[in-house]
């Protein structure tokens, strides 16, 4: 077994780096300010099509833009960017010096980037460039529950889950570890899956990452990822 191949990483919600108390986002998009509103229209219908049990990755048309995505009033800009709404399984939006980056790895063939308007709270717009990362999911098939470890908490109680329907039959599970099975591509450099905070990224993009100076992440303790993949 090849251990802690991947970090388990999540995104920045300190206000000296991000500008911003609310912990959760720094920029808003705004579906009403956009001349096409289809475009945002099949983002909601993307993330509509969410499916607990699907094993199907789902993927998105080359011609999306974001029209318009307006910075809070204090907000920073970082690499990564945390917006608002909600829309899986849209992750994030990089600046274009991480997109560079990140183009050079392996994110998956389902993963695209969708370029976004960046807007001042006045209606400047940003001249930077700026893409949302479009990346669903892995699914559920991809993790060996019977090796990995599973809690709640208030009190904290562990939870042998062998199977997905242990997992959905137990609320408010969290990971402490977790572990991929055969079905998992060890060649990726950053994934999502079901059933873990955050995301998971590669030793050597995440070096790359510091090295560059990257902005808008925090390397997650909580969570060991392990690889039972060999190669």
């Amino acid at each position: 077994m090849e251990i802690n191949n991947y970090i388990n990483l999540s995104l920045e919600s300190e206000p000296k780096i991000i500008g911003v108390n609310n912990g959760i986002y720094q920029c808003e998009i705004l579906p009403k300010k956009f001349k096409n509103k289809i475009q945002f229209s099949k983002l909601e219908k993307i993330t509509e099509s969410y499916s607990f049990k699907s094993e199907v990755m789902r993927t998105i048309e080359n011609n999306l833009k974001v029209e318009y995505c307006e910075l809070l009033k204090k907000a920073k800009i970082t690499d990564i960017i945390s917006f608002s709404p909600y829309l899986s399984p849209c992750q994030f939006i990089i600046s274009e010096k991480l997109y560079n980056i990140l183009e050079s790895y392996k994110l998956g063939e389902w993963t695209s980037y969708i370029p976004v308007s960046m807007h001042e709270k006045n209606g400047k717009k940003i001249e930077e460039s700026f893409y949302m990362l479009f990346q669903d999911s892995l699914p559920f098939s991809h993790i060996n529950f019977s090796e990995s470890i599973y809690f709640t908490i208030n009190p904290k109680k562990y939870h042998k889950i062998s199977n997905l329907n242990e997992y959905r039959e137990t609320l408010f599970l969290d990971c402490e570890k977790l572990v991929l099975n055969s079905n998992f591509n060890n060649e990726l450099d950053f994934f999502s899956i079901r059933g873990m905070n955050g995301y998971g990224i590669s030793r050597k993009l995440l070096k790359k990452l510091e090295q560059e100076n990257i902005s808008g992440f925090n390397i997650g303790k909580k969570i060991k990822i392990e690889n039972n993949v060999s190669g």
